[in-house]
């Protein structure tokens, strides 16, 4: 009965650390959000543009002797790149921490901060399995005290 308490409690405790990362995983998926429908209107305007192009014959040197100017922005190919990778960071760090991970990820940076970027491979997939097993094991300890409460509830 007292393990059954200290484990719900526990369990409760990694439910409320997790809930905390929402706001952070929320934002990252705004960002990506807000990145991808500007990518689909660049891609958009770039169709728009080639299109025309064809139906005219378009000359750029005649262009800048008429004084008009030349936008070189729109002949890239992608466009600029997002700052969602730090939300995206930002929001794993917070689920790596709320499941029990910081050692790992305490480690991967340090050598992040160490070393140049992709040395630290083996870190990351430390730090990925720590989260995934952890993952795993929180959501079959959840089910299982949802399966015990149910349980305990129609045998009153």
């Amino acid at each position: 009965m007292v393990f059954d308490y200290l484990r719900e409690m526990y369990y409760e405790g990694r439910y409320f650390r997790l809930s905390e990362c929402q706001p952070l995983e929320r934002s990252f998926e705004e960002c990506q959000r807000n990145f991808d429908n500007a990518r689909k209107a660049f891609e958009e305007e770039r169709n728009r543009k080639s299109r025309s192009v064809g139906t005219f014959r378009w000359n750029p040197l005649r262009r800048a002797k008429e004084g008009r100017a030349i936008d070189l922005s729109s002949t890239s190919d992608v466009p600029e790149p997002s700052n969602c990778n730090k939300k995206a960071h930002e929001a794993y760090a917070c689920r790596a921490m709320a499941l029990g991970c910081g050692g790992k990820l305490s480690i991967l940076r340090q050598c992040a901060a160490n070393g140049a970027p992709g040395e630290c491979k083996a870190e990351q997939l430390a730090l990925s399995s720590c989260v995934n097993v952890a993952t795993s094991e929180f959501e079959i300890a959840v089910e299982e005290i949802m399966k015990k409460k149910r349980r305990d509830h129609e045998s009153e």
